[in-house]
């Protein structure tokens, strides 16, 4: 029995139907007397659509077939505005239709009537029988299709062969491998290793890696005097994916040590090689490498970046070598060695070894008034030397191809300052060989990339023969982009007059802008000294005639003060012989100073600040930065090159030299 709701009320069909049937039943006259009229009044199908419905609802099957009868059609808003006079001539008469007729219309009618509730209902209230989902799942469990692929699936993956062939496409691991030598158990290095066909190598560790899809693969493992190695090898998914294998040496067994040279510590990655076999050194520095029982081999060559070749021998009476090879760092140091009386510019790798003359002399140099100042990548060197022996000149030597140019000249001495980035500035005191000459004192700079050469300040004159006044510069010191150097006037004898100020000047060495950041009249005083104990800074003495007193001023950083301090005298005397250098880097400080009348040789940062003292450089003074890791020393006018963390070694010795700056 179904149930309608309106408003908030269950109405049941029972009720419904009684309801009708009392209102029909109560209808008076002006029915049709016939089924005929009846036949008219259903012209419209009005009956027909009833009984369409009808069919629609919940019948039990012992309900008897229902005639339909029809009724005036006539459209379903003309019905329900219809009089009720007029309604009642549409209804049938009780008398001509039997049961089952009345009943099927009236079922109609309650029918129409629940359904015009319905539609009078808020739709919220409404209670929508819930259909049953089906989802694609349950489809997919009905398919014959979705069984047939399971089944396939089922057959393949249960044959380990086609399981792991096809689950190997998706499911890799990472494998590593370790090779070593089973006799002395060390690793072993540049082991071929073949996995699916496809060539792997051993690192320096005797280690490789590589993806393998889960499942069996072949793999062959080789090197040259060993026994092949092949087998299976299966990546499962819970299996050990780091695997040992040990291979058997058929040869000599050479166990060979590297170690640098200079600083005494291993050095991995290095190579050895024979007759195209190789061997890589692991992080001690160690190589083993298995050559043929019964030859005597002089060809053995070993390899390391950043050092120089060297060649090992082994004779067939050595059954297993052990050896430990000191290499050399590669590179060139350049220097002045007197060579049969004469002094020539000679290159010779960082041990000494392989000494090579770069530029001959001509015998007419003067050794003690000689200097070579190598670039701080040492990729150019300017000499300073009379060659024609005459006056002294400046000049850059080429190392590469020995090609030598003579850049300036002089009639007195040429003073070397230093290197600013490519350029060289120095100091030229005679140009003309007389002091009345304006620019017999000049300051250069020589730009080796663009071969110009530049003055960057010269003296001037004041007056004429015999009585004049004239300029000089002294103690001139590079700080940064800087050139600090100090101006000083001096008159002839016979001078009566005023005489200009000595200042002290600060010049650009991009633009060569000069100016002048402290003055002391010839009366009151006299600018003394530079001294630069650290690269970035520098301490000026002053000194005051008028009282007999002394000043001490400190350039850092582009500004000049007076230093106040009660010791400012004493620490500027205790500073006067440390000179500073930077690394080519600029990143650290080397210098040496004397303690107990030994030279000591301390590195320090930048500022020349957090010292440290070279523990195996006592009695070596410091000479030039080869590069950030090694420096160059002397003692006995001999060069050494040395680490500059120190080590227990003591410095390499490099040979006996002249000069080097």
């Amino acid at each position: 029995m179904k149930l309608f709701k309106k408003d908030d009320q269950e109405v049941s069909e029972d009720k419904l139907l009684e309801k009708k049937v009392d209102e029909m039943m109560s209808i008076e006259s002006d029915q049709p007397k016939n089924v005929e009229e009846t036949d008219q009044l259903d012209k419209g199908g009005r009956f027909g659509e009833l009984t369409d419905q009808l069919e629609e609802l919940d019948v039990d099957d012992d309900v008897p077939a229902v005639k339909t009868i029809k009724l005036d059609s006539s459209p379903e808003s003309d019905f329900e505005e219809k009089p009720q006079k007029e309604l009642n001539q549409t209804i049938v008469n009780k008398d001509n239709l039997d049961d089952q007729g009345i009943n099927m219309a009236v079922d109609d009618i309650v029918t129409q009537e629940s359904d015009q509730i319905l539609e009078d209902s808020p739709k919220s209230e409404i209670q929508q029988p819930e259909k049953p989902k089906k989802t694609k799942f349950k489809k997919l469990l009905k398919s014959k299709i979705f069984y047939l692929i399971l089944l396939i699936l089922l057959g393949i993956f249960s044959v380990p062969y086609t399981r792991y062939k096809i689950l190997g496409y998706v499911i890799t691991k990472n494998v590593s491998l370790s090779i070593t030598d089973s006799i002395t158990k060390d690793q072993v290095s540049n082991v071929s290793v073949f996995v699916n066909g496809r060539k792997y190598s051993t690192s320096s560790a005797g280690t490789v890696s590589f993806n393998l899809g889960v499942g069996p693969h072949q793999i062959q493992v080789s090197k040259a005097y060993y026994k092949s190695y092949e087998d299976k090898l299966f990546v499962g998914f819970f299996s050990n994916t780091k695997q040992n294998i040990k291979l058997l040496p058929t040869g000599r067994q050479l166990t060979i040590k590297l170690l640098n040279i200079i600083t005494n510590q291993p050095i991995s990655g290095g190579s050895i090689s024979y007759q195209g076999v190789f061997s890589k050194s692991n992080l001690l520095g160690v190589a083993n490498l298995v050559i043929p029982d019964k030859e005597d081999t002089d060809n053995i060559i070993v390899n390391a970046r950043g050092y120089n070749q060297t060649n090992l021998a082994v004779k067939t009476d050595n059954k297993n070598l052990n050896e430990t090879l000191n290499l050399v760092p590669s590179g060139t140091i350049y220097y002045l060695k007197q060579i049969n009386g004469i002094m020539d510019v000679v290159g010779s790798n960082l041990d000494g070894s392989n000494p090579k003359i770069i530029l001959n002399g001509t015998g007419n140099e003067n050794v003690g008034n000689s200097l070579l100042y190598p670039s701080p990548d040492w990729k150019n060197l300017v000499l300073i030397t009379n060659r024609s022996g005459s006056n002294q000149s400046i000049y850059t030597v080429n190392p590469s191809n020995s090609q030598i140019k003579e850049i300036d000249s002089s009639t007195g001495n040429i003073n070397p300052i230093g290197w600013y980035n490519d350029q060289f500035i120095y100091q030229n005191e005679g140009s003309y060989n007389t002091e009345f000459n304006p620019g017999n004192n000049q300051i250069k700079s020589y730009n080796e990339e663009s071969n110009q050469l530049n003055v960057v300040d010269q003296s001037q004159v004041q007056g004429s023969q015999p009585s004049f006044v004239y300029q000089d510069f002294s103690t001139p010191k590079i700080i940064g982009n800087q050139l600090l150097y100090i101006s000083q006037w001096y008159q002839s004898s016979s001078y009566i007059g005023a005489i200009p100020s000595n200042t002290l000047k600060i010049a650009s060495l991009d633009n060569y802008s000069i100016k002048n950041i402290l003055s002391k009249s010839q009366t009151s005083g006299n600018i003394l000294q530079i001294i630069q104990p650290y690269p970035n800074s520098a301490y000026i003495e002053t000194y005051n005639s008028l009282n007999n007193s002394a000043s001490i001023y400190q350039y850092s950083n582009g500004s000049l003060s007076l230093d106040n301090a009660p010791n400012a005298f004493n620490n500027f005397q205790n500073l006067i012989n440390q000179t500073t250098t930077l690394n080519p880097s600029g990143t650290k400080t080397a210098w040496s100073v004397l303690q107990n009348g030994s030279p000591v040789v301390f590195v320090g940062n930048q500022n020349g600040t957090n010292q440290t003292e070279i523990n195996n450089l006592k009695g070596y003074s410091f000479v030039a930065w080869y590069n950030d890791q090694y420096m160059l020393v002397s003692k006995n006018n001999k060069l050494y090159v040395n680490s500059i963390t120190g080590n227990a070694n003591k410095p390499v010795l490099v040979g006996s030299f002249l000069s080097l700056n």
